[in-house]
């Protein structure tokens, strides 16, 4: 806050760091240093993503503008992310299509929580299970298997948990209607 950083800054500056964590994440293909290092800076970047909106809240500058552009670069940041695990894993058939998976439903669990608040004009209920596997339970489940060098396995997990939260959001917003 001493800094006079504003959110939109922050927001753009942590954005950048993850795409950088990516980048470095993808050269483990060649370099398992590397994939260790982007991992570790992917959790980093994880933790930098809750920055903007505690600077934006405690200088009371949120704005709508504001969480909508940290909604779009949250998406693209974690479709680099999975991009860079695939590519550290080698882009054979089974990798492309474990990404397809994990991009579709890293996509579809936040936008179902969207679409049923736009609908409904309420928060999207609990979960139906106490488990949650959302934006920080994703990333570090990447960043957990960039270090332990399995990227591939990174993927299958990211692939089945996010469609897997994306079902259990959509489950319990059907309940709730």
């Amino acid at each position: 806050l001493h800094t006079g950083v504003s959110p939109g800054a922050a927001t753009v500056a942590t954005f950048l760091f993850a795409l950088t964590a990516a980048a470095v994440l993808a050269l483990g293909a060649a370099w398992p240093a590397a994939l260790v290092l982007g991992g570790i800076l992917v959790q980093l970047a994880s933790i930098l993503d809750g920055v903007d909106g505690e600077i934006a809240r405690a200088s009371l500058r949120s704005s709508p503008f504001g969480g909508f552009l940290d909604s779009v670069l949250d998406r693209a940041a974690d479709a680099a992310v999975l991009a860079a695990l695939a590519i550290a894993a080698g882009l054979d058939a089974t990798t492309w299509a474990l990404l397809a998976a994990a991009l579709f439903g890293s996509l579809m669990t936040p936008y179902v929580k969207a679409a049923y608040e736009a609908a409904y004009r309420r928060p999207l209920p609990r979960p139906i299970s106490g488990f949650n596997a959302g934006r920080d339970v994703r990333l570090l489940v990447a960043s957990l298997s960039a270090v332990a060098l399995q990227p591939f396995w990174g993927l299958v997990a990211l692939a089945i948990l996010t469609n897997a939260e994306a079902v259990q959001r959509f489950v319990g917003a059907a309940r709730a209607r």
